[in-house]
């Protein structure tokens, strides 16, 4: 349950432990001087000594997305603390507002999806509810917008979201059951186009990663490759045989109120674009992979075994990429 930070030579700068019970692995934000984790409580650590500014309680589960002025954050499942919801903060973690929020003691029901992106002080929350004990929820999954201010509702549609959600170009992308690559329009949540992703032998598995976005292209990740799309008509533009859908996520299930917490694995990345030199970094099943943004080609791969096996969430700083393996983070430099 702890957050570390290490320079870029490997070198550990400090070390923070919640102290706590369960961390999901969500990815933290970086916000002016702060890194905030969102696992198992809300907290701004002061991000050169790793130093806790305050925290908001115990039991905060999901993703977090700040912009200028506020930050952003859902919380997946109830335990003994908060209910289901999105919302905003400020600087000290004082709540401004919260939307689609669900609270009941021991309702055993989450959000197993939890996806978050912010663009042009929208906010774009595509949540998947999940009832953990038989109860009939009250509530549907969907995509749904909200003013940054104010968490004003701006629209809503219902649907199934099962991957993180990106947005750009005007358009909201995530994978929708099922097994649909889904384009929505930012101004009304109406469908652009959709793609169906085709299956491989065993049925079709994606990832939950949200779509990676880079020069046009719209890119996810499949039990049968990768598969890149151009994002204003969602036609094909290449597809690589590359494996990389990352089968674990931050799915949680909240009984509350001292009840237990079914929590899935933590969400993984697979893939992140290299704009500078227009190519996509994969962590693969058979290893790292360089693919040509321009058309998938594989211009380069590196097979690593035994304690650096299983590589997954790759970073991007000037010419190396860290990924993490089963001997922690590990640097390799780009060929």
């Amino acid at each position: 349950t702890a957050a570390d930070r290490i320079d870029t030579a490997g070198k550990r700068v400090w070390t923070f432990d919640t102290g706590t019970d369960t961390n999901l692995g969500n990815w933290p934000s970086l916000w002016n001087d702060n890194v905030v984790l969102n696992d198992d409580g809300l907290y701004f650590l002061h991000a050169a000594d790793g130093v806790r500014a305050h925290d908001d309680g115990v039991d905060w589960w999901g993703q977090t997305a700040p912009d200028a002025a506020r930050l952003y954050v859902v919380n997946q499942m109830q335990a003994d603390g908060p209910g289901i919801f999105v919302g905003a903060t400020d600087a000290v973690g004082k709540v401004l507002w919260q939307a689609n929020k669900h609270e009941m003691c021991g309702q055993g029901w989450g959000d197993v999806m939890g996806g978050l992106a912010v663009a042009n002080d929208v906010v774009y929350y595509a949540p998947k509810y999940q009832s953990g004990g038989g109860t009939a929820l009250a509530f549907n999954s969907g995509v749904f917008a909200f003013a940054g201010a104010d968490g004003a509702p701006k629209w809503s549609k219902d649907a199934k979201p099962a991957s993180a959600i990106s947005v750009g170009d005007g358009k909201v992308y995530l994978v929708e059951e099922p097994a649909t690559l889904v384009a929505r329009a930012t101004t009304d949540g109406a469908v652009a186009w959709s793609k169906p992703l085709a299956p491989d032998a065993q049925g079709v598995v994606v990832g939950s990663q949200a779509p990676v976005l880079a020069n046009g292209l719209v890119i996810v990740a499949t039990s049968a490759g990768i598969v890149a799309v151009h994002g204003d008509t969602g036609k094909d533009a290449w597809k690589s045989p590359a494996v990389a859908y990352a089968s674990s996520f931050a799915g949680a299930i909240g009984n509350g109120c001292g009840g237990n917490i079914a929590a899935g694995g933590a969400r993984q990345t697979t893939m992140a674009a290299a704009l500078a030199t227009s190519t996509l970094v994969v962590t693969a099943q058979d290893g790292l992979h360089i693919l040509s943004l321009a058309d998938g080609s594989d211009t380069y791969k590196l097979v690593l075994d035994g304690g650096f096996a299983g590589l997954r969430d790759p970073v991007l700083v000037g010419k190396t990429v860290y990924v993490v393996g089963g001997e922690g983070v590990i640097a390799l430099a780009a060929p």
